[in-house]
C-alpha cells in the first residue's frame, strides 16, 4: 500500500517544472527582455551568483550552475565583451581564472532583481490579503522543512 503523504508530495513536486515554466513565462522573460539585448538566463545566473558570492573561479561557477566548462568559457567571454565581468589569472594557480563583477554587472543584477520584484507584485496583486497571507505562511513552512532536511 503506497504511503499517501509521500505520494502527494511526489505528485506536487512533479508539477514544479510546469510551475517554473509558468513563472519564467510570466515573470522572468519579460524582465530579461527589458535588460539588454542578448542577455540570457545563463548570463543572469552567472551575474547573480557573482553578486551573491563575490569573486569565483570559472570552474566553481560552472560546477555551481551545472554548466559545462566549455560553455562557461563562452558565456564569460560574452559577459566580458559586455563589460559586466572581468577575468584575471589566479595569483596562486595560473591555471585558474578568477571572475568578478564590474559595476555594470552589479547594476544589471540590481535592475533584474527590481524587475522581478515588480513583476511578482503585479502578478500577485489580484490575490486577496488572506490568500497572500496563506502563500506567505506556506512558503515559510516549506523553507523551514527544507532547512531541516538539508
Amino acid at each position: 500500500m503506497p504511503n499517501k503523504p509521500i505520494d502527494n508530495v511526489l505528485e506536487t513536486l512533479s508539477q514544479m517544472p510546469k510551475l517554473h515554466r509558468g513563472l519564467h513565462k510570466n515573470i522572468f522573460r519579460k524582465v530579461i527582455e527589458n535588460l539588454a539585448e542578448g542577455i540570457t538566463r545563463h548570463h543572469l545566473e552567472i551575474l547573480n551568483l557573482l553578486y551573491e558570492e563575490g569573486t569565483l573561479h570559472m570552474a566553481e561557477i560552472a560546477d555551481m550552475l551545472l554548466i559545462s566548462k566549455s560553455q562557461m568559457t563562452r558565456l564569460i567571454d560574452e559577459l566580458i565583451r559586455r563589460e559586466m565581468v572581468e577575468r584575471h589569472p589566479d595569483k596562486n594557480d595560473r591555471r585558474k581564472s578568477n571572475v568578478f563583477l564590474t559595476p555594470k554587472g552589479s547594476k544589471t543584477v540590481e535592475e533584474f532583481k527590481k524587475g522581478i520584484e515588480d513583476n511578482i507584485k503585479r502578478w500577485l496583486s489580484s490575490l486577496t490579503d488572506q490568500e497572500l497571507s496563506q502563500i506567505a505562511t506556506s512558503l515559510k513552512q516549506i523553507q523551514n522543512i527544507i532547512m531541516r532536511l538539508s
